[in-house]
């Protein structure tokens, strides 16, 4: 017997418009394009305290996860996350959707998810979850400078194994500090540069890209410096 089909909406409508500028672009001797749906947390990024626990996530975000999943995105990420709990109830729905998915936290200047957990406590928590029927396919990190991760923990260690992207805020400014900004804060281009050069040297982050406060010079200067 068939599963009854979930409603379309906004969600569905902006994968395939996606997916539509995707195949308008295509070109044969260009990389591959991937498009990811999107879910983000059900409250502020930047207050765990007020996060859904791992049950109210799960039944929170499943309806819309299930929509997402229906559609022909390559995969499902859910992004600016504040906490592990709430990680945790979306990889229970994510994962029993069987499509590929991808977790990424909001990280504080001291390396841990907002809520305090170190990322590799939040990795392992999630991979082997209970009701987790598949880990995720990777972990990002976003809304964070990369000074955060490259201030504790060391080049070489497999502290960060499982962290695959970064998408970087221009500024390295506590990102609750930043919530409260009348205007946009980044440090200087160069620096940033740096930065996210050497969280992919020593880390093996490979996904590289922009938060709040970054534009084109960043992504150029990244693409320049990793292209030597």
């Amino acid at each position: 017997e068939a599963e009854p089909s979930v409603p379309s909406t906004i969600n569905t409508d902006a994968v395939n418009y996606m997916l539509d500028v995707r195949d308008k672009f295509k070109s044969s001797d260009q990389p591959p394009v991937l498009i990811g749906a999107l879910v983000g947390p059900k409250n502020d990024c930047y207050k765990p305290k007020i996060a859904p626990n791992a049950n109210e996530a799960e039944s929170f975000h499943s309806d819309q996860i299930n929509e997402l999943a229906q559609t022909d995105a390559d995969f499902l990420q859910a992004l600016t996350l504040p906490s592990v709990a709430e990680g945790l109830g979306i990889a229970r729905a994510m994962s029993a959707t069987g499509k590929d998915y991808v977790i990424s936290f909001c990280v504080g200047t001291d390396g841990h998810v907002l809520d305090g957990t170190p990322l590799p406590e939040a990795f392992e928590m999630i991979d082997n979850g209970p009701q987790v029927k598949s880990p995720p396919t990777a972990y990002y990190v976003n809304c964070s400078h990369p000074s955060f991760l490259l201030k504790r923990y060391n080049a070489g260690s497999s502290d960060l194994d499982r962290l695959k992207g970064i998408q970087a805020n221009g500024s390295s400014l506590d990102v609750t500090s930043l919530d409260d900004s009348t205007c946009t804060h980044a440090d200087a281009v160069d620096q940033w540069v740096a930065a996210m050069s050497r969280l992919h040297d020593e880390h093996n982050v490979t996904i590289l890209g922009g938060c709040c406060g970054t534009s084109l010079p960043h992504f150029e200067a990244l693409a320049q410096i990793l292209n030597q």
